[in-house]
């Protein structure tokens, strides 16, 4: 059960992440003053341009705590998902114990 819980939490976290990360994306185009359209299709361009402009910039530096955050949370729940699976009472070995 506890594994349940980690996975759900990772989960959510990759998933508010992901959210967060939209935000920022908008707040790097309306920093670049560039439209929706222009810089739509391609993210690393995107932030490529940011970074030529602003050297430093603490909006970069969230997003990629962002990015960092997100690949955690999908690491460890690749980990919980896979530990998961040599519990003794987990599905795959209630099926196959059949």
């Amino acid at each position: 059960m506890a594994y349940m819980y980690g996975f759900w939490g990772c989960f959510i976290a990759f998933a508010a992440t992901g959210l967060f990360r939209l935000f920022v994306v908008r707040r790097i185009r309306t920093e670049l003053g560039a439209s929706t359209d222009e810089w739509n299709s391609n993210l690393i361009e995107l932030l490529k341009e940011h970074k030529s402009r602003f050297p430093v910039s603490s909006t970069r530096s969230l997003s990629n705590a962002l990015i960092a955050a997100q690949m955690l949370a999908a690491a460890v729940g690749v980990v919980l998902i896979v530990a998961a699976q040599f519990q003794p009472h987990s599905m795959f070995h209630l099926i196959a114990g059949r």
